[in-house]
């Protein structure tokens, strides 16, 4: 199951269109097909807050989204407008003990993209990431809070764990 989990997203990832800007204002999506990046989010004690038994944990009723495009516009996704932009890995899908967050990424400039992520409307994170692929989008760098997260030099698979401390 963990292999299958892997191939989808692996391949999600090669079938994002590569651009240096794109603009779909009308329809308000920034990048139909946005690269993704999984997180796994926890407590500084190591707690899975993604995990629903938990009382502290971050319900997919709770998160919300906003990409920053280009020309300085905000968009913004909820879980009741959209569903396509991110999704919860329970550990059944996944192969693995923690639940996940699968976000997609804000695509629709190839440098400094920015994507915000609001928590149970108490606060906001800021995931930027920078993209280099020849035909396909492919994240080169991000940063959490401005705090890089996955260097140039590495090459991101599913099998690294990127951490959000909340």
């Amino acid at each position: 199951m963990k292999s299958l989990v892997c191939l989808l997203f692996f391949s999600l990832m090669l079938l994002s269109c590569s651009s240096n800007e794109v603009n779909h204002h009308e329809n308000h999506d920034p990048y139909p097909m946005m690269p993704s990046m999984v997180f796994k989010v926890v407590s500084p004690e190591g707690v899975d807050l993604l995990n629903p038994n938990n009382p502290n944990a971050y319900l997919r009723k709770d998160i919300k989204v906003n990409y920053l495009l280009n020309d300085g516009t905000e968009v913004f996704y909820t879980y009741s407008n959209s569903t396509d932009h991110f999704e919860i890995i329970t550990p059944e899908e996944s192969g693995r003990e923690f639940y996940f967050l699968n976000l997609r990424l804000n695509g629709s400039v190839k440098n400094e993209a920015i994507t915000y992520i609001k928590w149970k409307n108490t606060d906001i994170d800021t995931i930027k990431s920078n993209y280099s692929s020849n035909s396909v989008f492919q994240c080169s760098e991000i940063w959490y809070n401005s705090k890089q997260v996955l260097e140039k030099e590495q090459q991101y698979n599913y099998d690294i764990d990127i951490e959000i401390i909340k």
